[in-house]
């Protein structure tokens, strides 16, 4: 098992053991993306497991593992404990903040409790933030990995969004004026992407954002910002985060959201 968003553009995949064994990845059993899990079949046999454990007997101040490849550092151990449970989104979903930290390489690894047992999956950090790390239970997804699979499916291959143009967000929603920087912005909403482009007159350019929804994460819309020359070319872009939306009020921070990829 492993986070969606680390599989969802690959067409194939592998993986690799600590004692350098690579085995090929036959493809998705089952996903989903608002939990941003995904269930992997691989070719091989007798492959050692870990004991999953109870992620809802987990409680604040619990000390916790995480392993992964930050930075393709690999096999790479880190401790903290579970600094909040946050309940997220429109079911109140669970999601596990801790300070055992997380980079991006990280993204799908095991989160382990002190019994040595899998209490989460790694998913994402907070760019900007102190030791903000964020971790799914792994009570939730237990049932996509006992359950029985009729057959195997293609990696997504889903193609990476392009920056949109103007003409493509049709719904506007209004003009918003940020004060904290003073720019205005023209804002549209089109099926789940919320587009906000700054109007930067004299200078040649638009810069602006695609927020995509995502309460699965614990905030409501996420997304990529970039800068646009006249051709509408992408020349840079970072990731972002609203906490929210609506016709005539918009609320950011300057965190940054990062998936652990």
């Amino acid at each position: 098992m492993t986070n969606y968003h680390v599989i969802k553009s690959g067409s194939s995949a592998i993986i690799k053991f600590p004692d350098g064994a690579f085995f090929v990845i036959e493809g998705l059993l089952a996903f989903d993306k608002d939990s941003d899990v995904a269930v992997l079949k691989a070719e091989g046999r007798n492959f050692q497991t870990l004991t999953l454990g109870d992620s809802d007997r987990l409680r604040v101040g619990d000390d916790v593992v995480a392993i992964g490849n930050p930075l393709s550092l690999e096999s790479t151990v880190s401790n903290g404990i579970v600094s909040a449970i946050r309940p997220v989104g429109e079911n109140r979903e669970k999601l596990l903040q801790v300070t055992a930290p997380i980079s991006p390489g990280s993204s799908g690894g095991p989160l382990f409790n002190m019994a040595g047992e899998v209490v989460g999956i790694t998913t994402s950090y907070l760019k900007g933030g102190q030791n903000l790390n964020f971790a799914i239970p792994i009570n939730p997804v237990k049932s996509m990995l006992l359950a029985k699979y009729p057959e195997v499916l293609g990696l997504p291959n889903e193609a990476e969004p392009s920056p949109p143009s103007v003409a493509d967000a049709s719904v506007q929603v209004g003009l918003w004026k940020n004060l904290k920087d003073g720019q205005t912005y023209r804002t549209h909403i089109l099926h789940e992407h919320f587009y906000v482009e700054k109007i930067s007159p004299g200078i040649g350019g638009v810069e602006g954002c695609d927020f995509v929804r995502a309460v699965s994460v614990g905030i409501s819309w996420i997304g990529t910002c970039w800068r646009q020359d006249r051709t509408t070319t992408q020349t840079g872009s970072s990731s972002e985060y609203l906490t929210q939306v609506s016709a005539d009020r918009i609320e950011g921070s300057i965190f940054v959201l990062v998936p652990a990829e």
